[in-house]
C-alpha cells in the first residue's frame, strides 16, 4: 500500500492506494498551523501500512510540512516529495 498525501495550506487531506485501488478520503484540519500537527497524525495513522514511501505533494508551510514528516517517521514511515508550482497562469478548466 501507498499513502498519497495532499499538504494544503489549511488541511491535509490522504488516502491509501492498494494497486489500482484507492481508500477512503481522511482529512486533518491545521489551518496553517503545525501546532499539535505532528501528535494528530501519529495518532491518525497508526493503522497506515508503510510498506512502502508514502507520495505527498505540498504548498504549505516548511514547519507543517515538518510536522507531517515528523509523524510519518513515528511509524517507520518516509515521504517522497513531489514539487509544486509556485504559481500557475495557465488555463484552469
Amino acid at each position: 500500500m501507498t499513502l498519497l498525501l495532499d499538504v494544503g495550506n489549511t488541511a491535509l487531506k490522504w488516502a491509501q492506494r492498494e494497486g489500482e485501488r484507492l481508500g477512503h478520503a481522511q482529512v486533518e484540519l491545521h489551518r496553517g498551523r503545525a501546532d499539535g500537527l505532528e501528535q494528530r497524525l501519529a495518532l491518525a495513522w497508526q493503522n497506515v501500512a508503510w510498506n512502502d514511501p508514502a507520495v505527498g505533494c505540498s504548498v504549505a508551510a516548511a514547519d507543517v510540512r515538518e510536522a507531517v514528516e515528523r509523524a510519518a517517521r513515528t511509524h517507520g514511515g518516509s515521504i517522497h516529495w513531489l514539487a509544486a508550482q509556485n504559481r500557475y497562469d495557465g488555463v484552469f478548466v
